[in-house]
């Protein structure tokens, strides 16, 4: 890490929750009463009490390591307590990474300590070989380290050491993949997780682990060579560099890794599927298409990919389309031929039948899939189903950009509002322009927050795929 961290207090890790400040009063009174404290160095409990500014705790003192209690939900989205460990030679470099403001990265699982220069986002694999394996790939790979200041022991970015428990003994070693940009300025390094991001983001997962060992948590570590401005221009600069350099070990080394994505903060909490609440089964009495089956199947099956899962539902109803246009095109012609006024012979007559028909076939989509909703799905279920408890998602401070807020007691234009709104997150889903006019718009990222926030629009297109397959029985 570069030497900029030089402020005296850690900003804890802004999360939803407000967690009370440690106070410096409590530390004896809680050293006293553990039997850890007679194995610690004076320094070394300094630091176990900073950390609790995180909401760790110290749980476990060996010769060598410490292990460490995370409460549950305070900064690492966690729904449990979750234990990992520290060997003691980490605490130096651990003591260096807390003197400064730290702070969580609001997307992905990562930190960021912008007086530092400096930025650390864990890994995943999506590699076929999976696990640990896959990451022994990386190590294999070689970096460019010409003209750059970390080479020297002392300059090295923060790292854990991984336990190796080989026929002779434990082995503690240090695998790197580093690499520089020219001039040396900027550095990126995969390796093991920095004894900060280990205690907010490390965990046990293997049952009977020795108690000495550490874990292995690969994480992208970026040093900008320099204290950024503040938090969110080394986020900005983060994102960029890191999905740069994921790209390019995709592309060229054929190595497929991502980020995690932060769980959603509290208050926007992803809706489950509305569960149906009837006991008996039946031999079906609903006729369904075997592509229309296939379409609805993979959407249910998609539910740890919302925004997969909100496109299927949508290619369901756009099956529907063709039947709903021309059915609500024969219900306006069926209407003029009734008219007292229409005449066989008379041209005007014949020329509103005309504009019926054309504008049946020349409808942009957008107004198809308005007809669709209006045709096929009943207005008295659609209000019921806004009814429910969403939490706000479908109000004006919902989480899904470019989208209007659903009045549901504008009930004339309950179909016009929902219509557009499916169709707008249809179209941030498909198209990736780059162009101003989409500006307030963007694409909407498959694994982005927003996403995760978008089952209850999820559950919605369901709603209409199912409303659409119903009304389809009694079209045909």
């Amino acid at each position: 890490m570069s030497e900029g961290a030089e402020n005296d207090e850690t900003e804890k890790l802004r999360t939803p929750e407000t967690v009370s400040d440690f106070d410096e009063a409590e530390t004896s009174k809680v050293d006293t009463q553990s039997n850890y404290t007679e194995k610690l160095t004076e320094n070394e409990l300094q630091i176990i009490q900073q950390v609790k500014k995180f909401d760790i705790e110290c749980d476990e003192v060996s010769s060598s390591f410490v292990n460490f209690k995370r409460l549950k939900g305070q900064f690492n989205d966690e729904q449990r307590s979750v234990r990992t460990g520290l060997p003691r030679v980490s605490f130096p470099d651990l003591d260096r990474q807390i003197k400064s403001k730290v702070y969580n990265h609001p997307t992905i699982r990562g930190l960021v300590i912008p007086a530092a220069g400096y930025s650390e986002i864990v890994l995943r694999s999506y590699d076929r070989i999976l696990g640990n394996l896959a990451m022994e790939r990386i190590f294999r790979l070689v970096g460019e380290t010409s003209d750059c200041r970390h080479q020297e022991a002392d300059k090295q970015l923060p790292t854990v050491p991984i336990t190796l428990h080989a026929m002779r003994g434990p082995e503690m070693i240090n695998p790197r993949l580093h690499v520089t940009n020219i001039g040396g300025r900027e550095c990126i390094e995969i390796s093991n997780a920095s004894p900060l991001a280990m205690l907010l983001f490390g965990r046990r997962f293997a049952a009977g682990r020795s108690a000495d060992s550490s874990a292995f948590i690969p994480t992208l570590k970026v040093d900008f060579g320099g204290s950024a401005n503040n938090e969110d221009v080394i986020v900005k600069a983060t994102d960029e560099l890191v999905q740069s350099f994921l790209y390019e070990l995709d592309v060229r080394n054929g190595l497929v890794l991502g980020t995690y994505t932060r769980r959603l903060p509290l208050g926007i909490i992803p809706t489950r599927r509305r569960a149906p609440k009837m006991d008996k089964i039946r031999y079906p009495k609903i006729g369904i298409r075997y592509e229309v089956a296939g379409l609805f199947s993979f959407a249910s099956q998609a539910n740890d990919n919302p925004s997969l899962a909100f496109l299927s539902y949508y290619q369901t109803l756009e099956y529907f389309i063709p039947a709903a246009v021309r059915q609500n095109a024969l219900k306006m012609i069926r209407r003029e031929l009734k008219d007292p006024e229409f005449e066989e012979d008379n041209d005007n007559s014949l020329m509103r039948i005309i504009t019926v028909t054309e504008r049946s076939v020349n409808i942009p989509e957008a107004s198809q899939l308005r007809t669709l909703v209006n045709e096929f799905v009943r207005v008295d279920r659609l209000v019921e189903f806004f009814q429910d408890d969403w939490g706000g998602h479908f109000g004006k401070k919902g989480p899904i950009a470019g989208v209007d807020a659903i009045n549901i007691h504008d009930t004339a234009n309950l179909v016009i509002q929902v219509a557009e709104r499916v169709y707008r997150i249809r179209n941030r889903i498909v198209h990736a322009k780059d162009d101003p006019k989409y500006q307030d718009s963007r694409v909407l990222l498959p694994q982005s927050q927003e996403a995760q926030a978008l089952r209850p629009d999820v559950e919605l297109a369901r709603f209409l795929a199912m409303e659409a397959i119903l009304a389809y029985q009694g079209s045909k």
